[in-house]
Formats: structure tokens, sequence, C-alpha cells
């Protein structure tokens, strides 16, 4: 059983040079890049390094580990550094959120919801044939469930929206994409305990789509890891600096004030009510 996750930890994990004495700088990588927390710095991160650092720490294949929740901090400056102007509401694109499940995506949308978007959690009525012509052809007229989502929903989360992420990145130019995230050994255990609790009906009901995207219709480790790594090195080899990434193990108030900043909401902010519910409802 994979070790569970520790409310407070963060999970990305860090790679560094040789230790500073405590004077707010983490080294990011051994070329002497420095993230300066009191001073709000951006490290100037080479891409391929920033992503495939993300991706082995979310798979915990990253022994030499520091303080991981800089490397997220890290690359959403970098994020929101170099975007555009925002304008916050439906009139400035839709918020698409690529998280898989059990990583908050729910809460997300419940937050969108406060904001002013007609925010779904997972686009009613799909039907699994809509969802493979969409992902093979997003102009295919076949795929009339996820375009019926697609023209009511400002903003989406979940199932079958992370499926297919590669056609909303062509179609959905002026979108926003976000992706909840969190390490994969905890992210495994609460999938396994889902599929244990909903099983019959994961399986009639979202049978086909696991078998396509995780290449098995029940909790499978192999599967989902091999799944979960794919997924996350091709959203963050495609989009790069366009997706905001939004760690589990980040503060909520850190989360919702990088959320609002990244979609133009900062002056509504203190309007957002947090979702009281158990953890397992948490970002």
């Amino acid at each position: 059983m994979a070790p569970k996750e520790t409310k407070g930890r963060s999970f990305i994990k860090f790679p560094r040079a040789k230790q500073p004495e405590h004077n707010g700088e983490y080294f990011i990588q051994d070329e002497n890049i420095r993230f300066n927390r009191k001073e709000g710095s951006v490290p100037n991160l080479p891409e391929s390094h920033s992503r495939s650092t993300i991706v082995k720490a979310l798979m915990g294949e990253d022994a030499s580990s520091g303080n991981a929740l800089e490397l997220a901090r890290a690359h959403n400056a970098l994020v929101l550094k170099n975007m555009g102007g925002r304008v916050c509401g439906p009139s400035g694109g839709k918020v698409i959120n690529l998280g898989l499940p059990r990583t908050g995506t729910k809460v997300i949308t419940e937050v969108l919801k406060q904001v002013g978007y007609n925010a779904c959690h997972q686009i009613r009525d799909w039907k699994m044939s809509d969802v493979k012509s969409y992902a093979h052809d997003p102009m295919n007229s076949a795929s009339e469930s996820i375009r019926a989502g697609l023209s009511t929903c400002d903003a989406l989360s979940d199932i079958p929206v992370y499926g297919i992420w590669r056609s909303l990145m062509s179609t959905e130019q002026n979108a926003r994409f976000v992706l909840t995230t969190r390490d994969m050994h905890p992210w495994l255990v609460a999938i396994e305990a889902l599929f244990e609790f909903w099983e019959p009906k994961l399986r009639k009901d979202y049978g086909a789509f696991h078998s396509w995207y995780f290449n098995s219709a029940v909790y499978n480790k192999d599967a989902f890891s091999a799944t979960f790594r794919s997924h996350h090195e091709d959203i963050l080899k495609a989009l790069g600096d366009r997706v905001l990434v939004l760690p589990f193990s980040m503060p909520d108030d850190e989360k919702l004030s990088k959320l609002m900043e990244f979609t133009g909401c900062e002056s509504m902010q203190s309007q957002v009510v947090y979702p009281t519910k158990p953890e397992s409802y948490a970002w």
C-alpha cells in the first residue's frame, strides 16, 4: 500500500544545489539560478528542466528533494509574469482544469461559480462515442454531446475534460488552462478507495472511458501510474507557461490567490467562500 498523503507536506520535489543559509534563497538547479522568496524574484527556468523535474517529483523518482512546493511556485510565477491581460468571467475565455480526478477538481468548480462562471464539474450526458470523435477531430459534427457541454459551460473540470485536453487546446484558443495535481502515491490511494467504494457505478458509467484513457476499466496500479506520468508530461510539454499548476499541498489561500490572479478576478477574491467539506473534497 502506498503511503498516505500528510496534510501540509509539499510533494513536488525541488532539486537544489548546495544550500545557502536561511536567507530566503532556494537553488532551483545547479546553474546558480535562485528563487528569492523575500524579494519575489522569478527564476529563469529552462522549460525542459522544469517539466522533467515536476513530473519526476510527482512520480516520487527524485531522491534529491528540497523544498518541493517552491518549484510549483516558481513555475506559476513565470506563468503569471508572461500572461497577457485577463478579464474576469466568461467574456475573458473559458477556464479549463485538466487535473485528474481526486486532485481538487470539485472545489475549483465551486470557486469559479462564485466569481460568475457557469462552471461544470464533468460534462453532462456525454457519450463515449462523442469523446473519441472529439479527441480524434474536434471539428467532427459527430461529437454532439461534447459540443453541447462546451457551449453551455464557461469553466470545466474532470471527466471527460482531462481526456480531450489536446483537442481543447486547439479549439479553445482563449482558454485559461489549470492543472490541479498531487503526488502520485497518495493519488493512487485515493483512486483505489474511489474504485472500491463506487466500483459498480464506475464500471457501468465510466468503464469505457477508463479503458480508453487509463487502459483499464477497473483500478490497476500499473495502468493508472503510467497514465498519470504521460498525462502530466504531455500537458506540461504542450502548454508550458499557459497552464497554472495547483498542487494539493499548496495552502488553500495561496491557491485561491493564484487562481484569481490567473483569471483576472482578484477584485472578487474577498467574496469567495470556501466550500466546507471533508478533506477528500479539498483542493
